[in-house]
């Protein structure tokens, strides 16, 4: 669902959880249905205190990883391994 732009599926660098990104609150309506009717899959959501995704890019390699190390709990790789 992800590869067609409906959804964006973010991982935690801290942990293994999954969230879903998405462009309204119907859209996880959606994907919980259409999990249900072409995979079926049952699936339920709940909802993060997340309210925006910014990509980071730094040409500076040590004061990425120092940012990166100070907001670890903030931070998601996106599906293309993007921070």
């Amino acid at each position: 669902l992800s590869e067609e732009g409906a959804v964006q599926v973010f991982r935690p660098i801290s942990n293994n959880d999954l969230i879903v990104g998405a462009v309204g609150v119907l859209q996880f309506d959606v994907v919980v249905s259409r999990l249900k009717s072409e995979y079926n899959v049952e699936a339920v959501y709940e909802s993060v205190n997340v309210a925006t995704a910014r990509w980071v890019e730094c040409a500076d390699a040590k004061k990425f990883e120092e940012f990166k190390r100070k907001n670890e709990s903030q931070l998601a790789l996106d599906g293309g391994d993007n921070l």
